[in-house]
């Protein structure tokens, strides 16, 4: 997990532990990206394209995923997209 990353998760008042279960777990998987730009309104997200799997998924902090402005998806063209927006579009 990059300082920009680990910062940015401070400034949004995650907890310290959880901070650290995350990094252990990116490191693990080689360090891929955290966060995202949403492709509409420009807020960071979570990025989709995190590695899945049956298990991979389950090893991420539940508690980073509990901010719905902050999940992050792909739309059908491939952007990046925050969920909100992604509702939005669809209202």
């Amino acid at each position: 997990m990059i300082a920009d990353e680990r910062q940015r998760l401070l400034e949004w008042g995650f907890a310290a532990d959880v901070i650290e279960r995350t990094a252990q777990v990116l490191t693990l998987w080689g360090d891929p990206p955290l966060f995202g730009v949403c492709s509409l309104c420009g807020n960071w997200c979570f990025h989709p394209d995190l590695p899945r799997g049956k298990h991979l998924r389950k090893r991420l902090p539940a508690e980073l995923f509990w901010r719905y402005e902050l999940v992050g998806c792909r739309s059908v063209a491939g952007d990046l997209r925050c969920l909100p927006c992604d509702d939005f579009e669809f209202e």
